[in-house]
């Protein structure tokens, strides 16, 4: 594929200038927290304590990479990394289409659940509605800012919803920091045989 001669590539702001520039970050931020931050690793870290800690470990590590080529390929293409995939040998855009048929069923499954799981939480926040109500309000209230393409307004409250969240995860980090030996146990890149009873009975999980 050649390049694009066409784009023009403006200079990367610096210092305080590039605070103004992180807004779609902070949206990606926003948009990239689910289910497994919020749930599935909490409750991993509850049961079997710090001995799965390498696995989120080398799950960011690899998406670094990962993320990291995919934006040099559009900078250094000026085309999509969909573009790119479509090079693969094999049939035309094989893998795109394999792609889309994944995000399809996850994104019905994984939204899904992240709005009645925000529907929740807002019930016990604020217990006037019942989740399912919360939940079909947060639909709408998503639909409405999408529809009227109110970006400003989207972007300032994740801002502070992703403000919140870290504060509250330092917060609670420094709280309920565990000691360095059972920090060590997270790198032995062990995984237990077996849920321990206590945790079988309580949540009835295998």
């Amino acid at each position: 594929m050649e390049r694009s001669k066409n784009i023009e590539l403006s200079v990367a702001p610096k210092g305080g200038a590039a605070l103004k520039k992180i807004g779609p970050g902070i949206v990606w931020a926003a948009l990239a927290i689910g289910g497994g931050e919020l749930v599935l690793i909490p409750r991993v870290g509850t049961v079997y304590g710090m001995i799965f800690l390498w696995m989120p470990l080398l799950a960011i590590a690899l998406k670094y990479f990962m993320l990291n080529e995919i934006g040099r390929w559009s900078i250094a293409t000026g085309s999509t990394i969909y573009d790119g995939l479509a090079l693969l040998p094999g049939p035309k855009k094989w893998l795109s289409w394999i792609l889309l048929f994944v995000a399809l069923y996850l994104g019905a499954v994984h939204i899904g659940g992240l709005v009645a799981m925000v529907g929740i939480i807002t019930y016990h926040l604020v217990p006037i509605f019942s989740p399912f109500v919360w939940s079909v309000l947060m639909m709408i209230s998503y639909i409405v800012l999408t529809w009227t393409k109110s970006y400003n307004v989207f972007e300032k409250v994740m801002f502070v919803m992703v403000a919140i969240l870290s504060i509250s995860t330092i917060i609670i980090g420094l709280k309920f920091f565990p000691p360095f030996s059972e920090l060590l146990k997270g790198f032995t890149f062990h995984i237990p045989s077996k849920t321990p009873d206590w945790a079988f009975t309580k949540y009835h999980i295998s």
